[in-house]
């Protein structure tokens, strides 16, 4: 997840920067917004595969073994 936003922040400043220079009013783009994004995007991550974990190790392995 730190690779993915390593190689998306700069991307999606560049693009949004681009796209935000044609309105009439500026807007800045402060660094709490990505990473606020991204502590988004790592929280819905962790909860995903933890919640899969929590799945896996709470059924019964006969039931796994025996559809083998």
């Amino acid at each position: 997840m730190i690779l993915a936003n390593a190689i998306a922040w700069p991307a999606a400043y560049l693009m949004m920067k681009r796209w935000l220079a044609n309105f009439a009013y500026s807007v800045r783009m402060e660094l709490w917004l990505f990473l606020v994004s991204g502590a988004i995007v790592l929280f819905i991550a962790l909860l995903t595969v933890g919640l899969k974990a929590v799945t896996a190790a709470s059924s019964d392995p006969v039931d796994s073994l025996r559809f083998e």
